[in-house]
């Protein structure tokens, strides 16, 4: 059953990344503020990871995924080589070329979504970043190209004009609002810039702000996801959709 199958796939990545994302957390906020620790993910980056993990599942539409679900859930510490050779020795008829790709792309959009969380929790982060990495193993984007160095306050977009023509405004390199075009296999980063006035701030301030930051955010996000619910039962009601989606 087709829907067995995206359902199972959807588990093991939200498996897998919830059980990193703590961990890759408390790296990015202890980079920019040693004061700091991991409290926790916000509900709604949580909530974007997860659905997001749902759409992959739905896109690969993979037979076996069995093999696949067992390999996801070893977790991504190991590198993206061990991945992509295990999702191919494991009976998975598929490319390798494809394979890297997924492995890539989700394990670093993962750590994008943890990175901007973590400036957006340390108070003295006040800008981010785009940073290209180069060429080595991978064909450049020109237009991603031109985005090193763009500095934007970090509750900000970047403005990225697509290869489409199209002008996208995400808050870092392969954020869901961008198409796959744009996110298969990019390797830029998005980094902190930190305030050297905000270092002023005394830690257990920093950590109170911290803690308001995560709380205001949750409370928000609540209200935003009631929202959403209401119109997928809207649309449900009106036969656009499944309740459940």
């Amino acid at each position: 059953d087709i829907d067995d199958v995206d359902v199972k796939l959807s588990q093991a990545f939200i498996q897998t990344f919830e059980k990193v994302m703590p961990a890759m957390m408390e790296a990015y906020i202890t980079k920019s503020d040693e004061e700091l620790k991991f409290v926790k993910v916000t509900d709604k980056t949580s909530y974007q990871v997860a659905e997001n993990s749902k759409e992959v599942s739905e896109k690969m539409k993979l037979s076996s995924h069995k093999n696949l679900e067992k390999i996801l859930n070893k977790g991504i510490e190991e590198s993206i080589q061990d991945v992509t050779k295990e999702i191919l020795n494991g009976g998975i008829r598929d490319e390798r070329y494809r394979a890297r790709t997924v492995a890539l792309t989700e394990m670093l959009r993962v750590h994008s979504y943890v990175a901007n969380e973590a400036m957006m929790q340390c108070a003295v982060v006040e800008q981010k970043e785009w940073i290209h990495t180069g060429s080595t193993k991978n064909q450049p984007r020109e237009n991603h190209v031109a985005m090193n160095g763009v500095t934007v306050n970090k509750n900000e977009p970047f403005e990225l004009i697509g290869a489409d023509g199209n002008t996208y405004l995400p808050m870092f390199p392969r954020d869901f609002c961008l198409p796959a075009s744009e996110c298969a296999n990019c390797h830029c980063l998005h980094r902190a810039i930190v305030s050297e006035s905000a270092l002023g701030i005394a830690p257990e301030e920093r950590r109170r702000m911290q803690s308001e930051y995560i709380e205001n955010e949750d409370r928000e996000w609540e209200k935003e996801l009631d929202m959403i619910n209401y119109q997928k039962a809207v649309d449900y009601r009106n036969g656009k959709g499944d309740v459940n989606e």
